[in-house]
């Protein structure tokens, strides 16, 4: 009989690892995936989301920059994220804000917080929204 395969559970330092290397290296995509022993589909995968998501490490605790009535809304900003921009722009903002603004707040903290005990890989890693398996 045949044994049956597993599937593989990668690490998010394995995929950081591998994601980087194909943004940063001259070698191919296929070249990668036979070198880390995954599909190739993967490799690509990976090194989208860390071109995506490479912008929130850089933010700040000052957050993005306040957008213009007058400009269009930034990509990716959500509907809540516009409204409130709006409330605060005319005042209508209450000092408190909604529920969903204060939770919104408050993972804003969380995230910004070092505790000294977390390596810095493993927050970058957080960011770009890899999350720990295992």
């Amino acid at each position: 009989m045949t044994e049956i395969k597993k599937r593989k559970i990668h690490t998010s330092g394995f995929k950081a690892k591998v994601g980087l290397e194909a943004l940063r290296s001259g070698k191919t995509i296929n070249q990668i995936s036979q070198e880390f022993g995954v599909h190739p589909i993967q490799v690509g995968q990976w090194k989208k989301v860390i071109q995506e998501n490479a912008k929130q490490l850089f933010e700040g605790k000052r957050g993005p920059k306040p957008v213009d009535a007058q400009s269009e809304p930034e990509e990716g900003m959500t509907a809540a994220r516009r409204a409130g921009n709006r409330r605060r722009r005319s005042g209508l903002e209450s000092a408190g804000g909604s529920d969903a603004h204060r939770q919104l707040r408050k993972r804003s903290r969380m995230s910004e917080v070092d505790d000294g005990k977390t390596p810095t890989t493993r927050q970058c890693l957080s960011a770009l929204g890899f999350q720990k398996v295992g």
